[in-house]
C-alpha cells in the first residue's frame, strides 16, 4: 500500500511540475504574441493615416485639374506635397523617440 501512495506523490509532483512548465511556455508565446499585435496594429494606423493623405492628395489634384486643366505643374506640386509631409512625419517620429528618455 505505502508503494502506490509513493507512485501517486511521484506521479502528482510530475504532473505538477509538467504543468507548471506548460503554463510558463503558453504565458511566454502570449508575451510575444501581444508584442507582435502591438507592431502591427501601429503599422495599420500608420498605412490608414499614409492612405488618408494620399486621398487627401488626389482629391486636390482632382480639383486643380478641373479647374485648371491638366499641367506638369500639377504632378510637381503633388509629388512634392507628399514629400514635405513624408520629412513632416519622419521628423515628428524622430522627436517622439528623443522625449521619452
Amino acid at each position: 500500500m505505502e508503494e502506490a501512495i509513493a507512485r501517486s506523490d511521484v506521479f502528482f509532483f510530475v504532473t505538477t511540475i509538467s504543468v507548471i512548465l506548460v503554463t510558463a511556455c503558453v504565458l511566454a508565446v502570449l508575451i510575444y504574441l501581444a508584442g507582435i499585435l502591438r507592431n502591427i496594429k501601429s503599422l495599420s494606423d500608420l498605412v490608414k493615416e499614409e492612405g488618408e493623405l494620399i486621398r487627401q492628395d488626389i482629391t486636390d489634384a482632382r480639383m486643380n485639374v478641373r479647374e485648371r486643366g491638366f499641367e506638369l505643374r500639377i504632378l510637381s506640386t503633388l509629388f512634392n506635397s507628399f514629400i514635405k509631409r513624408r520629412r513632416e512625419r519622419k521628423r515628428k517620429r524622430s522627436t517622439k523617440k528623443e522625449e521619452p528618455e
